[in-house]
């Protein structure tokens, strides 16, 4: 028995020195089993031709790329020429004499690389690619405000999208092909930009927070026969927001705003349409006449209201005010003065009072009395009028314009209307018989606006 084992253990041990001297043999001219150069296998391959096959897997080498929208392509290297060749041979770490201990354990080796690739033949190889050309491409959208009628301002979810830019496609094909990749994802390489802001983001719920609130505000002008309502994307349009998406009125906005509401109500020395005495309908500009907003001051009580996020009515503030605040804001009480027919009416609640001729400036010699909307200012009795060279006196005297322009009684006339004007009239003014005067000064308060005109 002691005879057999003796046989058996050196037969075994013959084995064992036959298969180690026949691993000697083969790993002297193969690698060993989980050789990797730069990280792709080469393992069992004839040394002396390790370099040729390390290029020829680049060579040969394809990447299939997925992303969204079930969009896919397949790159290869001969697409755009792309080879890894050697800077120099391969050193592999291996001693066929110790072959059995890399059965067991990996034998990774660096080795010096240099990559070439042709430049346009990739760029045209991508602009061709259904990453760049199918229609399933859809933008991302990050998240934004949306408005539902029943529930008001809303955040809508941002978008995940599926375009990628050629550069980023470019960057993950090289990279695909550097680590050797077989099959490769886009979302894997973080290829698609970042939507923006998410849904769940504090500044859009902030932002929509606030938005609500001025949802239920309304800010009205009531101009007597129209009203103005600031409401809406109109008010949401006054504001800014900070860094945290708060809102808060901004004064700059609010001055916009005022501005043009003063813009479509103001009439001071703005132009009207007139419906003269006789039915004419003329065009009036200009004069003294009419509602000016004070905008510093209307801005500032609008962004005090605004501030307080409260619904409310404001009247604007006004540097100039008129006799009635409709869009026809003369009203029923005024005096008309055509310079053409050398007339002038007195109306008191829409009738006429005085029906009269008069004289007005001396066109002649640069005096015409100015058109415009106008209006008397003051009323004043038994006083002179001065001038360069003239010192008249009057009983009646009633100013329209700030440059010396009033209506008066003139004592030293015999005569009006028709032509005088135009070579004896007045130095401006609009001279009025002595017998009407008493009835226009009567009738005609303070404010009361006058209209001078040609037909």
């Amino acid at each position: 028995m002691k005879k057999v084992l003796k046989i058996t253990g050196i037969s075994l041990l013959i084995a064992g020195l036959a298969i180690y001297l026949l691993g000697i043999f083969i790993f002297s001219k193969y690698t060993f089993p989980n050789t990797y150069v730069n990280g792709k296998d080469l393992s069992f391959i004839k040394i002396d031709e390790i370099d040729k096959k390390y290029e020829a897997m680049i060579k040969g080498h394809s990447v299939r790329l997925s992303g969204r929208e079930g969009i896919e392509d397949t790159f290869k290297s001969k697409d755009f020429a792309y080879q890894e060749t050697l800077e120099e041979p391969i050193k592999l770490k291996q001693s066929s004499s110790s072959w059995p201990v890399y059965l067991f354990q990996s034998n990774s080796i660096h080795a010096k690389t240099k990559v070439d690739f042709d430049q346009d033949l990739l760029e045209e190889r991508v602009t061709k690619s259904p990453f760049m050309t199918s229609p399933k491409i859809k933008d991302g959208q990050e998240a934004r405000i949306g408005y539902d009628l029943e529930k008001g301002y809303v955040i809508l979810d941002e978008v995940e999208g599926s375009r990628v830019t050629k550069s980023k496609l470019k960057d993950v094909i090289l990279t695909a092909f550097k680590n050797e990749n077989k099959k490769a994802s886009l979302e894997d390489y973080k290829a698609y930009p970042d939507p923006g802001l998410k849904k769940d983001s504090p500044l859009l719920i902030n932002k929509v927070a606030d938005l609500n609130k001025l949802n239920s505000i309304v800010i009205s002008y009531n101009f007597d026969d129209r009203k103005e309502e600031l409401k809406g994307e109109a008010l949401n349009n006054l504001y800014n927001q900070d860094e945290e998406g708060h809102l808060h009125p901004d004064m700059d906005l609010i001055k916009g705003y005022i501005q043009n509401l003063a813009q479509k109500y103001d009439t001071f020395k703005g132009t009207r349409s007139f419906t003269a005495t006789g039915g004419q309908v003329v065009s009036v500009s200009g004069g003294i006449y009419g509602w000016q907003t004070d905008q510093e001051k209307s801005a500032q009580a609008l962004y005090d209201q605004l501030m307080k996020g409260e619904s409310a009515e404001l009247t604007p503030v006004y540097s100039m005010t008129a006799l009635s605040r409709k869009a026809n804001d003369l009203g029923p009480n005024y005096v008309e003065i055509d310079l053409s027919r050398q007339h002038m009416w007195v109306y008191k609640d829409g009738q006429v009072v005085v029906d009269t001729p008069v004289v007005t400036g001396n066109v002649s010699q640069g005096h015409g009395t100015p058109t415009g909307t106008h209006k008397v200012w003051s009323k004043e009795r038994n006083r002179y009028l001065t001038g360069d060279n003239y010192r008249s006196f009057v009983r009646y005297w009633m100013p329209v314009n700030w440059t010396g322009v009033g209506i008066h009684d003139s004592s030293w006339r015999g005569s009006y209307g028709g032509n005088i004007y135009r070579g004896h009239g007045s130095h401006g003014c609009i001279n009025t018989p002595p017998g009407q005067m008493p009835k226009v000064y009567e009738n005609v308060a303070d404010g009361t606006p006058v209209v001078i005109y040609r037909s």
